[in-house]
């Protein structure tokens, strides 16, 4: 780090931080199936300056090698048009949570009651209250600052069109 500032200062440039977390406040965070076939309730409060999550989702099915995801990352310069940045998909759900979200999604199963890092996910309800959110902790931090739309498409492999669940938020990337 100092050899950057170091190397900075003799080259003339100004230093810029390239080693910040991600620190996401959501505006939205919705369920986008239509048919809800997860039965998914999802809230989010702050409070003090922290955010905290509420929800339920009930698995119809194990959450295993035949689930996977589909995440778009899109950005906005004013917050009605959005630009898709990039797609993240990957055939296996659960071991792709545990790849992309890392601690934070392993403090999600904590809070349902679920061992982190497990998959597969068996088929039944999960809850959690009040889970302090601590998007520090997202394993994949390359998310550009400002004004962002991610929407989770959750879905059977051999079957695309059956949505195991879905979720969009809006969020602002805060530069920490």
């Amino acid at each position: 780090m100092h050899r950057v500032l170091f190397l900075c200062s003799l080259l003339g440039i100004g230093y810029v931080n390239m080693f910040t977390l991600t620190n996401f406040v959501i505006s939205t965070l919705e369920n986008c199936d239509p048919n809800n076939a997860s039965e998914m309730f999802l809230r989010v409060t702050k409070t003090s300056g922290r955010q905290y999550l509420d929800f339920s989702i009930n698995f119809k099915s194990p959450f295993d090698e035949k689930i996977g995801f589909t995440t778009s990352i899109s950005s906005s310069a004013d917050g009605a048009r959005y630009t898709k940045l990039f797609d993240i998909r990957d055939k296996y759900a659960c071991k792709g949570a545990n790849k992309y979200l890392g601690q934070f999604w392993y403090e999600i199963q904590q809070a349902a009651q679920y061992p982190p890092g497990v998959c597969p996910m068996p088929k039944r309800r999960y809850r959690a209250r009040n889970h302090s959110l601590d998007f520090s902790k997202i394993a994949l931090q390359t998310f550009p600052f400002g004004k962002l739309r991610i929407k989770i498409l959750v879905f059977e492999n051999a079957a695309p069109e059956n949505i195991f669940y879905c979720i969009t938020t809006d969020l602002f990337n805060v530069d920490n």
